[in-house]
């Protein structure tokens, strides 16, 4: 890669990152009275985003920060998560028992209503992110079980809580689980089934084989959507774990397993674990394999996925020419079946890697006169375009 290409790709790989990823923070859209009930009922904190549609700092951390897929990612796993415009009914109402002083103002609160932390100002998304893990960590309720626990209670529901409790503070909780379960406690079979789903944390475990040998009737109890996250959760886990030690077994142990006992999206979910592993310890061609057969699923049903696997290859796999090249043939896939002004610009960009201006160039010409044939906006396309010119010059 000469200079000019490494100056123009450092370039729009900034310019990319704010436009490419669309997932982020999943909003509900009810009451916020509902919003703490619903909280209180999958025992997660309500984490309420309160607003003004004049905010300055508010839009820009809708538009850039909460849309971030590793914001998302942390706050959809941990908390409800509602938007709250302050001069609406909804937000005054709300205002009348938690008064907002200044926007944007960010709250978190527990299932009962009562203030966990309240944060003024805009956050970047790291900052959201060194937040949210600082209140989980806080909330952390482990403390009184475990005195219980300490003090001899082993009673169904402290153990259960308990373990729960640690689980969610993202503390260790599978010696305590075996160790309950191995002494055969006197508890009813809904019990027994309950305490499965709330101890399992990895695939790599026994109780996960006593969850996943009890399916149909964990089902019934939770409903399918939620053993098919806690499988999918469990054996991330363990992926999570064959990256930290490099371990091979683990990854094809947490594949297998999530084949076997996940209800839906097994496909997805195992290819996308191949790829964090492999671009982890940096396996360019298990990478290429597996970014081959999962860009044929996002093509047709997820083509929006194309942009970060794209952009993904390319920021891990800078040096490897075999898989550059094979980032521009899914960029080009990408840009036939989307046609919108982002995968002209990733198509333009992957060209320029490979240091084929001229054709980024004809690509960018294309997609300035299909703007405006539309009536659409071409700002982007020719700042692009004009840098690339200028740098070819």
């Amino acid at each position: 890669m000469n200079k000019m290409t490494k100056s123009v790709y450092a370039f729009f790989f900034t310019l990319l990152s704010f436009t490419v990823f669309s997932q982020g923070i999943d909003f509900v859209e009810i009451t916020w009275q509902e919003a703490i009930e619903k909280a209180k009922e999958e025992n997660k904190l309500l984490f309420v985003d309160s607003y003004a549609k004049w905010c300055g700092p508010c839009k820009k951390m809708a538009k850039y920060e909460f849309v971030k897929p590793e914001v998302g990612e942390v706050y959809n796993s941990n908390f409800v998560n509602l938007k709250l415009d302050m001069e609406s009914r909804n937000g005054r109402t709300f205002d009348s028992k938690y008064p907002v002083s200044a926007y944007p103002t960010m709250f978190f609160l527990d299932g009962d209503g009562n203030v966990v932390k309240k944060v003024k100002g805009g956050k970047k998304a790291e900052q959201l992110i060194s937040m949210a893990k600082m209140v989980i960590k806080s909330y952390d309720t482990s403390g009184k079980y475990k005195e219980q626990y300490d003090g001899g209670d082993r009673s169904y529901d402290v153990v259960y809580k308990y373990v729960e409790a640690l689980n969610k503070a993202g503390k260790p909780s599978l010696r305590i689980s075996n160790k309950y379960l191995k002494s055969n406690p006197d508890i009813t079979e809904e019990q027994k089934l309950k305490f499965y789903y709330v101890a399992t944390v990895d695939a790599d475990s026994k109780v996960f084989d006593k969850m996943v040998g009890q399916k149909d009737k964990i089902i019934k109890l939770v409903s399918e959507k939620k053993y098919n996250n806690k499988v999918k959760s469990a054996c991330q886990k363990t992926v999570e774990k064959a990256i930290e030690f490099e371990t091979v077994d683990l990854l094809t142990e947490a594949v297998e397993k999530a084949k076997k006992y996940m209800v839906k999206d097994a496909e997805v979910f195992v290819l996308e674990c191949k790829l964090d592993y492999y671009s982890n310890i940096k396996d360019s061609k298990m990478y290429g394999e597996a970014a081959k057969s999962i860009s044929k699923i996002y093509l047709k049903n997820e083509v929006e996925k194309m942009k970060g696997l794209i952009l993904e290859m390319q920021s891990k796999f800078k040096k490897d020419e075999v898989l550059l090249e094979q980032s521009v043939d899914l960029a080009k896939k990408y840009y036939k079946k989307s046609t919108t002004q982002e995968s002209t610009m990733l198509y333009a960009k992957s060209l320029l890697i490979v240091n084929k201006s001229g054709d980024a160039i004809k690509v960018l010409n294309k997609g300035i006169k299909e703007a405006k044939k539309d009536g659409k906006s071409t700002k982007s396309l020719e700042m692009m375009l004009k840098v690339v010119e200028e740098k070819k010059a």
